[in-house]
């Protein structure tokens, strides 16, 4: 039997590498929900290698001004709308396949710079980490 412990993704070498060269960027998520696995475009373009991106929520990663502003990811009253969030919740909690366009208004040490668009794919794993859920996005800002 083949030792897949070093693999975050959990699905042998083979396919880590096509996760990981995917033209998507590929989060992995646990139930709290912190990211504890993102392939090679995730990575590059939220700027983080991988130490750095353990355990940070979507949020942080992106830049959010809610969570620029508040410190943290999902603490303000304006995260309970959030879009992002609440695909994940759709996910992890009741198994559902979610496919869904949204926005995120990104800051640069505080100042609002930009709104990003992604199309979010969120689905569970159930063999993983006691359900962890994946999501692929899409940035489509230059598109729309």
């Amino acid at each position: 039997m083949e030792d897949n412990s070093g693999d975050l993704f959990g699905f042998g070498e083979s396919a880590h590498q096509i996760v990981d060269e995917m033209p998507s960027m590929v989060f992995l998520m646990d139930k709290f929900p912190m990211v504890i696995g993102m392939n090679s475009l995730a990575r590059e373009m939220s700027g983080l290698e991988e130490v750095s991106f353990y355990e940070k929520r979507f949020g942080e990663l992106f830049n959010c001004i809610n969570s620029i502003r508040n410190s943290s990811c999902g603490t303000t009253s304006a995260c309970v709308e959030c879009q992002i969030r609440n695909i994940y919740r759709q996910t992890q909690f009741n198994g559902n396949v979610v496919r869904r366009r949204v926005e995120m208004i990104q800051t640069n040490k505080g100042c609002e710079v930009n709104i990003r668009q992604f199309i979010l794919t969120a689905y569970k794993l159930e063999s993983l980490t006691g359900g962890a859920t994946v999501i692929i996005a899409d940035d489509i800002s230059d598109i729309v």
